[in-house]
């Protein structure tokens, strides 16, 4: 393909400028891998945080594109390496927005309102 000769700075253009789904897929086809190699590492506290992480991965395609989109070339950073700390946020900013949901039931919300209206 004439895809797989282009560099990523060329692939980037191409989908910046002119929405070119073959490039997309290009650069899905490269960096796939850095994104589930990075999301693997944290397969564990995504789990333990009361997240499938298949939801994690599934975010494949909109991260790849949000990544292309947002990478800048003039601040000397490989496309690939941009690519990996976005998965990495990405898998870090879920586990601590769990972090902060306390799992309670109806039982325990009825109560907290029913305390909450007896000191008004």
């Amino acid at each position: 393909m004439k895809y797989e000769k282009k560099n990523d700075l060329e692939l980037v253009a191409l989908i910046k400028d002119k929405a070119d789904s073959e490039a997309f897929k290009e650069v899905c086809r490269r960096y796939e891998n850095i994104f589930y190699k990075i999301c693997q590492k944290y397969v564990n506290p995504i789990t333990l945080s009361g997240i499938n992480p298949q939801d994690v991965f599934d975010e494949k395609t909109y991260i790849l594109f949000h990544c292309v989109k947002s990478y800048n070339p003039s601040k000397k950073t490989k496309l690939g390496t941009w690519i990996g700390n976005y998965a990495r946020y990405l898998c870090l900013n879920s586990i601590n927005t769990r972090k902060f949901i306390v799992p309670t039931t109806d039982n325990d919300i009825q109560k907290h309102i029913e305390d909450s209206q007896a000191t008004d």
